[in-house]
């Protein structure tokens, strides 16, 4: 999209609280879309932008995600920033002064977002002058997760509502996330602890008429929440091209092996014979499923053993998570890293249980197990 390549920070230092118990030893960025990472998605569509390096602003679990990262991906390099303690969202841009400062125009972006190549035309919008930020914005229904942005008729941001209930303000336009920044943004965070750009740097550079806008109108979701999480796999499962069925070319499926698209199984798995599959399902990398097993409406991790009989539905799974023969799990069950559920167990829809915990008896009733 540019003759010169660009560089990217992305803010990965969240603890997802509310992703646990999914995130209790993963970091959210590591989530799996259709088996691969959030974060290699994010960068393999900033690729495309002409991003050719980035870097991570890390925190919690920053070894996890280095390990898992590497040097580069899909030809983008990495370079890792780890904070002693969290900084906010303004105090990465600043600590990152040394890499970014000699950069005209730089992309700073939160790292638990997903979107496709059309954010970047925030680097069109900011290229017109005038501005030291430009924000991607995005219209949703229900603005009361979000900050929304006010905005005057020329596209320039005048102030912010935090979290308005719907109705109550004439725009539902919301911070998306996504950043087009001048070099100049760094006199206006401040030079030491925790800043917050959105409450802290931005409302200057409104008060100011410096804070320009990018209406951005394609995909676009967070993830906060596991449902937000379900709900992005689910949108990528109805993109899959054809029959919506992706076997990956080193997966092993048996006889008798039923596939209710949409489905995704992904590189290594091993399917048993007359296993049931979908719709609406993606079975991790390196995944064991028994014979006779039906999993439908369920999000797999890496390395899960289902066991035969097994009946999983409206799930998802952590990595590791281990399932007995004839286990049955409702609608609405989230399993933590290294779960095992016992032989013959129901889990009732609702249940949230840690990493690591051994299941052996029945629960019938929702409840959050530590």
């Amino acid at each position: 999209m540019r003759g010169v390549p660009l560089k990217a920070l992305i803010l990965a230092g969240g603890y997802g609280t509310r992703l646990r118990p999914l995130s209790c030893r993963k970091p959210k960025l590591l989530f799996p879309i259709l088996g691969k990472p959030i974060l290699k998605w994010s960068i393999e569509v900033l690729s495309e932008m002409g991003v050719s390096e980035v870097v991570l602003a890390l925190n919690y679990l920053a070894d996890i995600l280095v390990r898992e990262m590497g040097e580069s991906h899909h030809g983008v390099s990495i370079r890792y920033m780890v904070e002693e303690y969290p900084l906010g969202t303004g105090g990465p841009i600043r600590e990152a002064a040394g890499i970014l400062g000699g950069e005209d125009v730089f992309i700073a972006m939160n790292g638990d977002i997903v979107f496709d190549r059309g954010i970047g035309d925030v680097l069109k919008v900011h290229g017109e002058g005038g501005a030291v930020a430009t924000i991607a914005l995005h219209e949703v229904e229900d603005t009361s997760r979000f900050g929304v942005a006010l905005v005057d008729q020329d596209g320039w941001v005048r102030g912010f509502v935090e979290k308005p209930k719907p109705g109550t303000v004439g725009s539902r336009l919301i911070n998306a996330g996504f950043y087009a920044l001048s070099r100049e943004i760094f006199k206006y965070i401040p030079s030491s602890g925790k800043v917050s750009t959105e409450r802290e740097v931005f409302p200057v550079l409104a008060r100011e008429g410096k804070l320009r806008s990018f209406n951005y109108r394609g995909y676009w979701s967070d993830i906060g929440e596991v449902g937000d999480f379900i709900r992005v796999n689910r949108r990528f499962l109805e993109a899959l091209p054809g029959d919506g069925i992706s076997i990956d070319e080193e997966a092993s499926m048996g006889e008798g092996v039923r596939v209710k698209p949409p489905v995704k199984v992904c590189r290594g798995v091993r399917v048993e014979d007359d296993a049931i599959l979908g719709p609406y399902t993606i079975i991790g990398e390196g995944s064991r499923i028994g014979r006779g097993s039906k999993i439908s409406g369920s999000i797999l991790f890496k390395g899960c053993r289902i066991g035969e009989r097994a009946v999983i539905d409206g799930s998802v799974l952590g990595d590791g998570v281990s399932i007995g023969v004839e286990a049955k799990l409702m609608s609405g069950t989230v399993l933590g890293e290294g779960v095992s559920i016992m032989d013959g167990v129901r889990i009732v829809g609702g249940t949230s249980i840690c990493p690591y915990k051994e299941i052996r008896e029945d629960i019938s009733t929702p409840r959050n197990v530590m």
